[in-house]
């Protein structure tokens, strides 16, 4: 997407790449006019079939779906926080957005009225991480595992259910600046990290922990690197341990 000043408005386009290599370029409809386009923040809100927006009218901050496939823009009457990790997250089938103590999931189809809402107190090193099902997963410190460190696998992730409570721990170890990565299947790559090693020798391995959609209690793991913080080899995509890639199956 990009934007380009025209007569006092910004113009919002879509650049499709072609089979051929030519680009189409597709202006966005539904752009209010007058407004000042917002970055996104380090990890846009978005897919292959749109993101989350946000502009300047006047004083007043505003956000919008950017809707790829139609080629059009969509007011929302709240505003999702986009700028920070661990706040909002868009998954297959919904938008699900933290704001203080409440989590407001919306669907795809109308992200415009929340379908449900979720209590999840705002205790600091708290962050949301995704959703598989009605099941929330989150990030949160573990004591028990050491100090507190975002860089270390002190953090654990736990499935929270729509009345709120935790229904369990699924992921013993993670870190707390590693992010989740839905699928197209509607379930959840959540990195995993081994115990810290003691002083003077080799970090452990680390990996991803997939989700299933309606299995959100269950563990699975796949390798993705052999230290931490170390991603999928180049080119390959982390295969399960029964050999299936990633959203190609439930």
């Amino acid at each position: 997407m990009t934007t380009a000043w025209s007569d006092g408005n910004s113009g919002w386009h879509l650049l499709d790449l072609q089979d051929d290599g030519t680009v189409r370029d597709r202006a966005v409809a539904g752009v209010p006019d007058g407004i000042d386009p917002m970055g996104g923040g380090d990890s846009p809100v978005g897919d292959a079939h749109g993101m989350v927006v946000q502009y300047r009218a006047g004083e007043t901050v505003r956000s919008a779906w950017l809707d790829a496939d139609e080629g059009k823009l969509v007011v929302l009457p709240y505003n999702p926080t986009i700028n920070v990790t661990g706040r909002t997250v868009l998954t297959a089938t919904h938008l699900v957005s933290w704001d203080g103590s409440t989590v407001s999931v919306y669907s795809r189809d109308d992200l415009t009225t929340a379908v449900r809402t979720v209590p999840l107190a705002d205790d600091g090193p708290t962050h949301l991480m995704g959703m598989v099902g009605d099941t929330l997963l989150v990030c949160r410190y573990d004591s028990s595992l050491g100090a507190m460190d975002g860089s270390l696998p002190v953090w654990r992730v736990d499935g929270v259910a729509p009345d709120g409570s935790t229904t369990g721990t699924v992921l013993a170890r993670t870190r707390s600046l590693g992010l989740a990565v839905p699928t197209p299947t509607a379930g959840c790559w959540c990195p995993a990290a081994a115990p810290t090693p003691p002083a003077g020798s080799e970090p452990g391995p680390c990996g991803l922990r997939r989700h299933p959609r309606g299995q959100a209690g269950r563990r699975r793991r796949a390798e993705a690197g052999d230290r931490p913080g170390a991603g999928p080899h180049p080119g390959r995509r982390p295969a399960d341990r029964d050999g299936r890639r990633p959203g190609s199956g439930p």
